[in-house]
């Protein structure tokens, strides 16, 4: 007599650094501010989610073809340095957002690190619980 598994499946306990990037870049990042021992929300930066300042662009839009685009806005503006002077500052406005991305990614990610049952050569993490709360909606 065959007998079925009815059982829902359970994701397992640990992701990989993909797995756990998909989850945390549309999380929303509080950033706070801290001076001596006293900590405070940043009401400058608030709070952002990695993925609004990844796909985020500048005055003169996305920063595809880059090289080429600041070639041609800078000859084809009125006030070229005025021109160029904005690109610049939007490409250091894009890296600093990037690299803010970058860190609170790395916070999360070595928060989460497990050696558990793995392989020397592959880091696994724990799985959010809120993964795991949206995988059980999702079914």
């Amino acid at each position: 007599m065959r007998t079925d598994n009815t059982m829902p499946a359970i994701a397992p306990a640990t992701i990989t650094k993909k797995q756990l990037w998909a989850h945390f870049v549309n999380l929303e990042i509080q950033r706070k501010l801290k001076i001596g021992d006293v900590e405070c929300r940043d009401e400058m930066g608030g709070s952002f989610t990695p993925a609004d300042l990844l796909h985020a662009c500048g005055e003169f839009g996305e920063l595809e073809n880059l090289s080429e685009q600041v070639a041609e806005i800078v000859s084809d503006d009125d006030d070229p340095l005025w021109a160029l002077e904005s690109l610049i500052n939007d490409i250091e406005g894009y890296a600093s957002d990037a690299r803010s991305v970058c860190v609170a990614f790395r916070s999360f990610a070595r928060a989460l690190e497990t050696d558990d049952d793995v392989p020397e050569e592959e880091t696994r993490y724990l799985r959010p619980v809120a993964a795991v709360d949206e995988q059980a909606e999702a079914a």
